[in-house]
């Protein structure tokens, strides 16, 4: 844990990151993600955190893809296959979320990003 080392300046220059990897990459949380359990806060608040940035990287996203035109009805068709699974998994993860501590959501959120990394350089 650092804790608040750099303050409010350093978690900028990590937003401002994490924005530069969601404009290219769309890996807007994943830099805030990592940012908030190297500070050491409890889950509640990395989750407080990081989800809102996340929510409002990703509404800028499709604002963008949508006003250049790159969403188009194939991408609304694929979108309506993935929402099952999108809205059970997100359900299934909020129901998850009461049952865990700050140590086991900490090795959750790492393995899952681990998962993601290893997997993208297969």
């Amino acid at each position: 844990s650092v804790g608040e080392i750099g303050g409010r300046p350093l978690d900028g220059v990590v937003g401002l990151s994490g924005g530069i990897m969601g404009g290219f990459a769309g890996l807007s949380g994943l830099l805030p993600t990592l940012w908030a359990g190297i500070r050491g806060w409890p889950r509640t608040r990395q989750r407080g955190t990081y989800q809102p940035f996340i929510l409002l990287m990703h509404a800028l996203g499709i604002a963008t893809f949508g006003a250049s035109g790159m969403i188009t009805q194939q991408t609304a068709t694929n979108l309506m296959w993935c929402l099952p699974a999108i809205i059970g998994g997100s359900w299934l993860g909020v129901k998850a979320y009461p049952h865990l501590n700050d140590a086991l959501f900490k090795r959750l959120v790492l393995g899952l990003i681990l998962i993601s990394g290893v997997t993208l350089l297969v």
